[in-house]
């Protein structure tokens, strides 16, 4: 079954930016605790949510082909995943039967493979 978020469950979009603001600096969160069911579907439809995402991938053990337990989410610009990282960390994911909560963090490397911001954990 496809487990997608009822967007009503989450916050309201957050304001933009203050103009010139988080044009620079990071942009790629990691994702944790994930299950085998959030795919890069899911992650799309869950952070889309008045952001503008511009990447999503769900990290998978090459082997088996399983889901690793963690992701990555990378946004349009630094305000934005910063406005998630701070808002949504900790906060339960809509419609997670069991009541999982958010673990974000700044990536240590983009999507893109550019470094920068924190090693997620």
């Amino acid at each position: 079954a496809t487990h997608l978020p009822h967007q009503a469950a989450m916050a309201a979009p957050f304001p933009p930016p203050p103009p010139g603001y988080g044009q620079g600096g990071q942009r790629t969160l990691w994702v944790g605790d994930l299950e085998e069911w959030m795919n890069e579907a899911w992650m799309w439809n869950v952070f889309a949510y008045g952001q503008t995402v511009t990447d999503a991938k769900v990290i998978r053990n090459r082997a088996t082909g399983q889901c690793s337990g963690y992701g990555f989410v990378e946004f349009a610009n630094h305000y934005e995943a910063e406005q998630v990282l701070n808002g949504w960390n900790g906060k339960p994911v809509p419609d997670h039967p069991h009541g999982k909560v958010f673990k974000l963090n700044w990536a240590a490397h983009g999507l893109s493979g550019s470094k920068g911001g924190q090693a997620g954990g």
